[in-house]
């Protein structure tokens, strides 16, 4: 890690978002940069911070985080410090040199299998989640004092389906998450698959997480490299399936202006965002033990995977030979033990190597026949 001051031409660092921003307001107060390397994706980073003008309140600054858009990084910080909030403001961009826009297509994008299409350039979504949890967090914390119950996640374009993928996959990573414009329709709506989105209701459960939501459509995002940025009837859906979950409150702003019309989300979304006095919902009803419908223990999701692959195989065999009704009974409890704990792409690993399992050795599970 190399320390920077930002000058100005720091702040010029192409817009990665996916989204076009042509004219970018400058930044209204000075902020610090730093280069990050990142043991899990492989890939370098300038973490760009808007320093706060006041003390730190009592439990620490809240935090923003704003992945691969510098356009949107400047507003929001633009916005805080005009409205004198006590936050920190993390953009995350790439160096000079840098295809920017290549990388954060790469970063904020999900992928349906475990490897993602070979130069594809899309599909390391988790990795940078994991990148941001595990290596970016700990850094803010080190240098400044902050709030661990005030983080937000906003994103437009590809980084708002990266928030909301990031949402249903790690409801307890944030407290707040804000999409705007998000790019649904990616991978032929991949993101409103059961298997993939109906793993939140388990993860709030599980561990009791009480995030925010706020979906905003509007801003015209639509083109660009994330197909339907922008369409506002899957944003309404999405944040009508959030509504029906216990654990998580779900707003949505429909914004009026027009195209090219001055950023009218900065705004709501800053106030969304650092709003001392939000009210959280109430937790969901914590997640039952899986239990053992016919006298097989159902693992968590830390227990299978604790297994090797032959003991996970042996486990299948054997759930395969119970009655039909027991054996569906133990496979939705399974999969809601999965869900809890897994991510996507992690449930989605043993997935493919179930399939591999049963090829090696000629054999099938009734629910595939």
């Amino acid at each position: 890690m190399r320390p920077i001051l930002v000058a100005a031409a720091l702040l010029t660092l192409p817009v990665s978002g996916c989204a076009r921003h042509s004219v970018v307001p400058e930044t209204a107060d000075s902020a610090d940069a730093f280069e990050l390397s990142s043991g899990t994706t492989g890939r370098h980073y300038i973490i760009t911070i808007s320093r706060p003008r006041l003390p730190a309140p009592a439990n620490g600054y809240p935090v923003l985080y704003v992945p691969a858009d510098n356009a949107a990084f400047r507003d929001i910080a633009d916005a805080a410090q005009r409205d004198g909030k006590p936050a920190i403001i993390v953009g995350i961009g790439y160096p000079a040199g840098a295809d920017a826009l290549k990388a954060g297509i790469l970063d904020l994008t999900p992928s349906v299998s475990v490897d993602p299409p070979q130069g594809g350039g899309t599909g390391e979504a988790e990795g940078f989640l994991t990148f941001i949890e595990r290596e970016l967090k700990p850094e803010i914390a080190k240098r400044f004092p902050v709030d661990r119950d005030r983080q937000t996640l906003f994103g437009r374009s590809c980084a708002g389906l990266f928030t909301l993928y990031a949402l249903v996959n790690a409801p307890a990573s944030f407290n707040t998450f804000i999409a705007l414009d998000p790019a649904i329709a990616f991978e032929s709506d991949f993101l409103m698959q059961p298997q993939v989105r109906g793993r939140l209701g388990p993860k709030l459960q599980a561990t009791q997480a009480t995030p925010r939501a706020l979906l905003i459509a509007g801003e015209h995002t639509s083109t660009g490299p994330c197909p339907a940025a922008g369409d506002e009837r899957s944003a309404r859906e999405f944040h009508a399936f959030l509504q029906s979950l216990p654990g998580i409150s779900s707003e949505f702003l429909r914004l009026g202006g027009a195209p090219g019309s001055a950023p009218d989300w900065v705004s709501p979304a800053v106030r969304h965002a650092l709003a001392a006095d939000a009210v959280r919902p109430a937790p969901a009803a914590k997640l039952a033990p899986p239990g053992a419908p016919g006298g097989i223990a159902v693992p968590t999701a830390g227990e299978y995977r604790a297994m090797n692959a032959d003991q996970r195989y042996a486990l299948r065999l054997r759930v395969r030979d119970l009655p039909e009704e027991q054996r569906k009974l133990w496979t939705q409890a399974f999969n809601t033990s999965l869900s809890a704990g897994l991510t996507y792409g992690e449930h989605r690993r043993f997935y493919e190597e179930r399939v591999a399992m049963d090829q090696r050795h000629g054999t099938r599970s009734p629910d595939d026949r």
